[in-house]
């Protein structure tokens, strides 16, 4: 039997499916990439609390997250014969909380989080000027003293170190203006935090 008598489709048709095929594919991609674009924002919350030089980065969790402030005890309420380090100053006490429940304190993180100090280079002269002072008997460290860093546990200040927090010293690119300490921490429950000596 011949073809002879059967519709032909018209090429109009296939420019018309084709351009619609096309669209919809194009409109996938792009709600796809919005998707992703949003999913980068928010992989990690951060806060800055400028006056103490201190900010907080908190990787994506299990569920969203919110940094927030929260009072200081007075420094010289915070005192106790075990204390690893005095402080000189209080730097800012602050909290993880879940975002969509702001009572619920989020104190275990995975992945850690990291919390950055600012100190300034009249710090590190400072440490460097007590700590050669405190050990004139004593053979100097090679070590170049810096600024201490550590946190009020509920009973005592326990100081910050490499061994269990990842303490790292980076100096700003520019010498002489100081530099940031830097900790990861993997549990965190609101404690004030403190540096000796004065930042």
């Amino acid at each position: 039997m011949s073809n002879e008598n059967q519709p032909r489709k018209s090429p109009a048709l296939w420019v018309t499916l084709v351009g619609a095929v096309t669209a919809l594919i194009a409109l996938i991609v792009g709600l796809v990439t919005r998707r992703a674009r949003r999913s980068r924002t928010k992989t990690q919350t951060e806060r800055s609390f400028l006056e103490a030089g201190v900010t907080v980065t908190v990787q994506q969790q299990s569920r969203p997250v919110l940094i927030v402030e929260r009072s200081m005890p007075p420094l010289e309420d915070l005192h106790s014969d075990h204390d690893e380090f005095t402080p000189g100053q209080a730097l800012v006490n602050f909290e993880v909380v879940d975002a969509e429940n702001p009572e619920a304190i989020v104190a275990t993180f995975d992945p850690p989080i990291t919390v950055r100090f600012a100190y300034s280079e009249a710090a590190v002269l400072e440490a460097q000027k007590l700590t050669v002072s405190a050990n004139k008997s004593k053979r100097q460290s090679e070590a170049v003293p810096m600024p201490l860093f550590g946190f009020w546990d509920g009973t005592h200040w326990v100081l910050f170190t490499a061994e269990k927090h990842r303490l790292t010293y980076t100096p700003n690119e520019l010498p002489g203006t100081g530099g940031t300490a830097t900790v990861t921490l993997y549990r965190w429950a609101d404690p004030p935090t403190g540096v000796w000596p004065r930042g």
